[in-house]
């Protein structure tokens, strides 16, 4: 087998890494309910990246649709994953029960059958052809009728996520706003890229960057998540009681970290929420040093 390398493949390997160790720090972190659908996202993340690598390396045709074979759960789980993380962020994640949860995958689970069982009915690719750029030799598949409704239904489940998010602006703390607007341009991303790849309107018609632009959401997800702690479940309604509150109440991570404060602590600190969020309780308030 010939392999060949590229700035493309290099690129891919990298974040495939990168994303590797997201999933590991997830795991650490699962107490959090966020984690579980982070680590599913940043997991399914990897192995995309990783085979997207793969099949660029590799000028075989069996071996490039074997490791596409091999990817495409994992290609399916993404979209999926990443809207159980915006269920967990708007607050219902009390509709990810163990009844529900597989539902999601059912629509996946027969998509990757259709890609299985291709060679007998060419519903899904009705072809592959070999082209040369940037000196390196690309398979590029030929969509049948079959992809187009795959594509349909994962933009669907990416609206929905997006939807979901974008709700935490309109029901949430205002300190969070800035959170959500970054969010959802995040996790909108990879959907306007893999439309361009699509269409072919991509400055690089022959790659799809669209697992690169998966890994950025993932990555500023998890900044979030890791540095901050932003991203913790906090249902969108408990907002309306919290800022009604006449005493001052302040919201810690494990090392006593603001990340939320009703307005009756705003008063108390004379700062603002925006201000305040990430900062020490025992900063603010000093008589909580000894806490």
């Amino acid at each position: 087998m010939i392999l060949q390398f590229s700035p493309i493949v290099v690129l891919l390997l990298f974040c495939g890494i990168i994303s590797a160790g997201l999933t590991v720090i997830g795991y650490y972190n699962r107490a959090l309910p966020i984690a579980r659908p982070f680590v599913l996202f940043m997991a399914a993340e990897s192995v995309w990246l990783f085979g997207s690598a793969g099949e660029m390396m590799s000028t075989q045709l069996q071996t490039v649709l074997l490791i596409n074979n091999i990817e495409y759960p994992a290609m399916m789980t993404v979209p999926v994953a990443l809207l159980f993380i915006a269920f967990v962020y708007s607050g219902r994640e009390h509709y990810l029960t163990k009844k529900i949860v597989p539902l999601f995958f059912i629509v996946p689970a027969l998509v990757c059958l259709l890609v299985y069982t291709n060679p007998w009915h060419l519903l899904y690719y009705t072809g592959f052809h070999l082209e040369t750029g940037g000196g390196t030799m690309i398979w590029i598949y030929d969509h049948g009728p079959l992809f187009w409704i795959l594509i349909a239904y994962n933009y669907l489940v990416g609206l929905a996520a997006l939807f979901l998010m974008a709700g935490r602006y309109l029901s949430g703390h205002k300190s969070y706003r800035w959170e959500t607007i970054i969010l959802v341009i995040a996790a909108g991303i990879p959907f306007l890229i893999n439309i361009a790849y699509v269409i072919h309107a991509a400055p690089f018609p022959n790659y799809d960057l669209t697992p690169v632009a998966f890994f950025l959401t993932g990555v500023i997800i998890s900044a979030g998540l890791l540095r901050y702690q932003l991203f913790s479940a906090m249902p969108v309604a408990y907002s309306r009681v919290f800022s009604t509150l006449h005493d001052g109440v302040f919201v810690l991570d494990r090392e006593f970290r603001v990340i939320d404060l009703n307005p009756a602590a705003e008063r108390l600190t004379g700062m603002q929420a925006a201000s305040a969020m990430g900062k020490n309780l025992s900063s603010l308030v000093p008589e909580t040093a000894g806490l």
